[in-house]
């Protein structure tokens, strides 16, 4: 897994955006389908995506409450919270308008990877931004109905729930099988 989750940070590093996407966005497929190989029912490939991106990104785009969006985000601010601050930040609900599914993500994944289009679930506007030059970021938030993502935080996001998944499923001698059996690109010099 690390030849493609390197390849989208090599992207990422060289401002390849359409790059380091279309691969972030392939990856919950992979992941999915080397933990349970297809069987070939309808919708299959859809809920596996969907369940995929709630276990390992869901808390980052989808957040329960303002205590997993602070915490997803910056976990350090937590650590300076008292119990009292906690749960009052447990209580609120997220921002809804600020919030990328994993229906979103599977719809965008369909429609971005095989039409080149971009859309939600609900086909609420989102807009993907490169990163501003003064190292800010702006990500995961609305304005005037638009949310944006940083492509490049977003796709490291992917980056590191492939890593999460990777430290998973360490110990499931099939999927590792598997996940060997992957493609891979091999240098002109070395084709023994």
């Amino acid at each position: 897994m690390d030849r493609f989750v390197s390849s989208i940070r090599k992207s990422i590093e060289d401002e390849n955006w359409f790059s380091a996407l279309f691969l972030a966005l392939a990856l919950p497929d992979i992941c999915g389908a080397l933990e349970k190989p297809p069987t070939g029912k309808r919708g299959e490939v859809g809920e596996r995506y969907r369940n995929w991106f709630n276990k390992y990104l869901k808390v980052k785009y989808d957040p329960e409450n303002l205590f997993e969006l602070v915490m997803s985000r910056n976990p350090d601010a937590i650590t300076r919270m008292d119990e009292t601050g906690i749960e009052s930040l447990k209580s609120m609900p997220a921002n809804e308008g600020c919030s990328f599914t994993g229906s979103d993500c599977y719809k965008f994944r369909c429609k971005g990877l095989h039409q080149g289009l971009l859309e939600k679930e609900h086909k609420e506007a989102f807009i993907f931004i490169t990163p501003p030059p003064n190292g800010n970021i702006i990500h995961g938030n609305s304005i005037n109905g638009v949310y944006q993502l940083q492509i490049d935080v977003f796709c490291k996001d992917v980056c590191l729930a492939v890593e999460d998944w990777v430290a998973d499923v360490k110990e499931n001698l099939d999927v590792c099988d598997r996940i060997d059996e992957l493609m891979n690109i091999h240098h002109y010099n070395n084709m023994g």
